[in-house]
């Protein structure tokens, strides 16, 4: 679990920054964060060297699965945006484009 100010804390023992980061699976790829001193999963890690997703990368779930991100309605992702349940790179991509999806909105797309 992250503290305020960052670290990771475990919520096992209590530990703080004491920890090292096991391989991940395909699920996981980004490895995870294992407690040194009681050798429990702290938390799952995101992937490094995953790359930001792009206006032609396709949509992987909902009602525009398959689409193109770039050819998604804005206002579909200002909804979505709003909800609790999304997948951080969908989130990502959402948060770097929310003000081009406002603006195309204000003009009628």
């Amino acid at each position: 679990m992250n503290t305020k100010d960052g670290k990771i804390a475990c919520q096992w023992c209590g530990l703080v920054d004491d920890w090292h980061r096991e391989v991940g699976n395909e699920t996981h790829k980004g490895g995870k964060a294992v407690c040194n001193g009681c050798n429990k999963t702290i938390q799952w890690l995101p992937d490094l060297n995953k790359q930001p997703l792009k206006d032609t990368d396709l949509m992987p779930w909902g009602k525009y699965k398959g689409w193109m991100l770039g050819k998604v309605p804005a206002d579909y992702f200002i909804w979505l945006n709003d909800q609790q349940k999304v997948q951080r790179d969908i989130k990502e991509y959402i948060t770097s484009n929310i003000e081009v999806f406002k603006q195309e909105i204000h003009n009628g797309r």
